[in-house]
């Protein structure tokens, strides 16, 4: 065998594993049980994944104008808040996001089609533990193991899930992530994907339906926007509204009247009904609110906060996580730029034409603005790669 042959076996051989790698760099690296148990740490698990990618789609040998343009755009923009703060760690910063824009745009149409299919039996199969686990605790069951959450807040393993929310026999199941809004976060991303690929549409209705289980109110309003996306151009899109509504209505019902689920009922029925889309965002908006100037518009409020060399807290800050402006807050413009156009690009999409998934994205995003996140990183730009691209792909898996 000629070694040009070898080489394209060689190639075509680890091409293979890209889903794998995918996967290890957006679900995997995120886990609280590799934050917690392993000795290699989610960040490095993403950089291994994304110099592996590279080098399996030998993209060193050509980089695509996309990633170069971002590239320098970050630099050059990061230049000014890392001088102004004299923190270089600001630089790199925004490191995952880019690196997210390298891998997607070294990838070919299969290697997209692969990893959405793969992602959703992961998360199939991650929800169904969910659901059982859930029910281990609502009869009852307890705990088996317990650790902190990369953000300190406890994490306890119910035979198949995890979870951070417990009153009483009452769990908020999140599989193998640190919260429940991030397994709906990803469940809702990897169902638009599939929307857009024309993926089987029962087995995304799988995902959102099951995915309910997270009680998460995001995860309640684009399965929502989900719904009217499919039908919009369905001349019987009011009777399938109506249908939907009373689903949900009855619901409802059931989870408020029958005794040993009423608790749950009530908690997301309070969650709803206060507006609030998954945990107390409104308080932390104000916050963020109030420490919006001129000089932190464009610098954010601390350059060691910024990069985490100390806790905001401890120098006296109000909480400020979680919400559309956390980036700005944090770390100024000129760092938060690629979340702002992220929402930017999806109104697009929605005022140009009438995408409600886009939507749905976007309000997703403004609960978690988690652009330049380990993990959330390379998930929002894959989906936002197939959303920009959904005319290329055609799939029925």
């Amino acid at each position: 065998m000629s070694n040009l042959n070898f080489n394209y076996f060689f190639r075509i051989n680890l091409s293979k594993f890209i889903p794998f790698l995918l996967i290890l760099a957006t679900f995997v690296s995120i886990s609280p049980f590799v934050n917690a148990f392993s000795p290699i740490k989610g960040n490095l698990i993403f950089l291994f994944v994304a110099v592996s990618i590279l080098l399996i789609k030998k993209t060193y040998l050509k980089v695509s104008k996309v990633s170069c343009i971002a590239f320098v755009l970050i630099f050059l923009t990061s230049l000014i808040p890392t001088l102004y703060w004299q923190q270089p760690k600001l630089l790199i910063l925004c490191s995952y996001w880019v690196l997210s824009i390298f891998i997607v745009t070294s990838l070919n149409k299969k290697n997209y089609l692969d990893f959405i299919k793969s992602s959703s039996i992961l998360l199939l199969v991650t929800i169904i533990g969910a659901i059982f686990g859930t029910i281990y605790a609502l009869l009852g069951g307890h705990a088996i193991l317990d650790f902190p959450n990369p953000d300190g807040r406890l994490s306890q393993l119910f035979i198949t899930t995890l979870t951070n929310f417990q009153v009483g026999n009452f769990i908020r199941p999140s599989g193998f992530f640190d919260e429940p809004g991030a397994l709906s976060f990803f469940i809702c991303f990897v169902a638009a994907c599939r929307h857009q690929i024309s993926a089987n549409k029962f087995r995304t209705w799988m995902l959102l339906v099951l995915g309910l289980i997270t009680t998460s109110v995001a995860h309640l309003l684009y399965v929502f926007f989900h719904l009217i996306e499919e039908f919009k151009h369905n001349k019987n899109i009011n009777i399938v509204l109506i249908f939907s509504t009373t689903i949900i209505c009855s619901i409802f019902f059931i989870f408020y009247f029958y005794s040993p689920l009423q608790s749950v009922g009530l908690f997301f029925i309070d969650r709803f009904s206060n507006g609030n889309l998954g945990g107390d965002r409104s308080e932390t908006f104000t916050n963020a609110l109030g420490y919006l100037d001129f000089k932190t518009f464009l610098f954010g409020i601390n350059g060691d906060c910024a990069v985490r060399l100390v806790d905001c807290g401890d120098r006296g800050y109000l909480v400020v996580i979680s919400n559309p402006l956390t980036p700005i807050v944090e770390w100024g413009i000129f760092l938060a730029w690629p979340y702002y156009l992220s929402l930017f690009y999806l109104l697009f999409k929605v005022l140009r034409s009438s995408n409600f998934i886009a939507l749905g994205m976007f309000l997703l995003l403004l609960q978690r603005p988690y652009t330049m996140n380990i993990g959330y990183s390379l998930m929002i730009v894959i989906s936002f790669f197939v959303l920009h691209n959904a005319k290329s792909f055609d799939s029925k898996s």
